[in-house]
């Protein structure tokens, strides 16, 4: 009987422990600061959908560890085409995010570092064509930019 209930208590544990591990909002209840589950002492760890006001339209999924942003975070228009796409470190802008038009063409491409732009940026006009090229030192534009117009010729 004894070692029922151990086996009962640890299987409990491990149920409420991997619950919940996705939850899905729509965009009015996207928390702001540290995310908690509603009756939950813990900060939220796991994958949140967010869907467009009043719609079954997916407009975002993030992730969480210890209810702060961590991991992927992707963006969608309304159509179903992906808007940006990145990575989050500890709340914090973190590696390559690029971002499309709604029809899919290249937007940018820019790199961060905790938080700051850093390195390669690009950006594109709606039609996809290159409008600036430049490097990213500290959140500071340096060094040489490139600016296009929107048929590609270089611009002065």
């Amino acid at each position: 009987m004894k070692i029922t209930t151990i086996i009962l208590s640890i299987a409990t544990l491990f149920t409420l422990s991997c619950a919940n591990k996705t939850v899905v909002l729509s965009e009015n209840e996207l928390p702001e600061d540290i995310f908690y589950l509603k009756d939950r002492v813990e900060p939220f760890s796991g994958t949140c959908h967010i869907y467009y006001h009043q719609s079954e339209i997916l407009k975002e999924v993030m992730h969480f560890k210890d209810g702060v942003l961590h991991g992927p975070r992707l963006s969608y228009y309304k159509n179903g085409q992906l808007k940006h796409e990145g990575k989050i470190k500890n709340g914090k802008f973190e590696g390559t995010w690029k971002g499309y038009t709604i029809s899919g063409k290249p937007l940018y491409e820019v790199n961060y570092s905790n938080d700051l732009l850093e390195g390669q940026y690009l950006s594109c006009y709606s039609n996809g064509v290159i409008k600036a090229k430049g490097v990213y030192r500290n959140n500071k534009p340096t060094g040489e930019w490139l600016r296009y117009d929107e048929s590609g010729m270089l611009r002065k």
